[in-house]
This record gives C-alpha cells, structure tokens and sequence, in this order.
C-alpha cells in the first residue's frame, strides 16, 4: 500500500500566459509553430493547447502544457531546450511572462484572476438601472393590450 499522498502519476500542468504586441502576433505564430516538435517530443510530455487572443480585444496567447509528473514538468522546465527557445521569443513580448505550476487537474477549478468584486451598492444601481426601464416598458405596452382583452 503506497503511504504517499501524492500520486506519482496524478499530472502536472502548466499554465503560461504571454501578452504578445499586436504587430508581432504572426512571428509569434510561427514561433508557436517551431516549438510544438520540440515540447512534444520532451520525455513524459501528454499535450498542450493553446487559446489565442480574441482579435481586437486581447493580446493574452494562454498556453497549457501537460506532463505525466512533476518531475517531467520540472525537468523540461530546466531544459537548454526550453531556455532557447523562450530567448528567442522574449523580444515579442509586451512584459513578463506568467507561469503557473499546477497538479493534476486543479488548475480548471482555481479563478483565473484575483478581480476585486464590486461594491454592493454599485451591484445595486447597474441591476435596476437595467430593470427599471423594462418594467416601465412592459407597463407602457401592456396596459393598453390587457384593457382591450
């Protein structure tokens, strides 16, 4: 009976988070294009996505890589391999890149951000400044239906 409370094979992920300049996003892809040989063939390496940015709205490329163990993560983390390659891209970038480690599939339940939640007050004035109007709406077209009913 193994007594560890980790599994060994329970995964690792990490996530990374690049804001890339919009006039550097094409060289970026092809940046994208040249790593996908060399992190797939990494020893313990399962898959990866990557969710692009929503054109005019963001920068943000999220890539989410995924690796049998940690060991695996932590050793392709080290590697000369990944080291070049992020030389080579850092010019693209608009500021640091954010990585995150995680275990297993823990990362999908953790919020993405750490935004601050509104006061209630101003919670408040957006819900009826959308409510009130329909209400009023709704009366102004319905009274006259329901009275010729």
């Amino acid at each position: 009976m193994n007594t560890n409370t980790t599994a060994p094979d329970q995964g690792a992920t990490i996530v990374i988070h690049n804001e890339v300049d919009h006039q550097h996003q094409p060289t970026f892809e092809q940046w994208i294009e040249e790593i996908d040989p060399i992190i797939s063939s990494q020893p313990g390496f399962l898959d990866k996505q990557i969710i692009r940015p929503l054109n005019g709205l963001t920068n943000t490329y999220t890539i989410i890589i995924r690796f049998q163990n940690r060991e695996r993560l932590e050793q392709w983390m080290a590697s000369s391999d990944r080291q070049a390659m992020l030389n080579k891209a850092r010019h693209l970038l608009k500021g640091d890149i954010s990585v995150s480690v995680h275990s297993g599939l823990e990362f999908l339940f953790s919020p993405a951000t750490s935004a601050k939640t509104p006061v209630r007050w101003r919670q408040f004035l957006v819900t009826w400044s959308a409510i009130y109007p329909l209400v009023l709406i709704a009366q102004i077209l319905l009274v006259p239906f329901l009275s010729w009913l």
